[in-house]
């Protein structure tokens, strides 16, 4: 079991937000390091495209442990929704070596509150 939550259960935050994270697991075998990274990627239409902003990586780490860390939002880009494309920001935690992964979805937008891109009239 590998899990990533905010601490306070918040999904959205602003832009440049100090998010506290906590990471628990309970895994089979003691891992060599959990990495914790925080990116976007886009669905929809198109090709995907992602990134990873920030990533954390934690040696020495037990079989069973929770922690909690602290991370900084960047200004951007904004989590958007749109009819052909949205853009969505996420925690991920990842055990290594075996590759097992938690994810938890977030925002992160000016007012807390995801941008919606609606159809332009000519």
């Amino acid at each position: 079991m590998l899990e990533v939550q905010t601490v306070d259960e918040e999904i959205a935050f602003n832009p440049g937000d100090e998010v506290r994270v906590r990471l628990t697991w309970d895994l089979p075998n003691t891992p060599e390091r959990i990495d914790l990274n925080l990116g976007w990627h886009t669905i929809g239409k198109g090709d995907r495209d992602e990134s990873v902003s920030e990533k954390i990586e934690l040696d020495d780490v037990g079989q069973e442990q929770s922690i909690e860390l602290r991370i900084t939002l960047p200004d951007g880009p904004y989590s958007f929704s749109g009819q052909l494309i949205s853009l969505i920001w996420s925690l991920q935690a990842v055990a290594r070596p075996s590759g097992e992964t938690a994810t938890h979805e977030i925002v992160v937008a000016p007012g807390k509150m995801e941008v919606q891109l609606t159809e332009v009239e000519e």
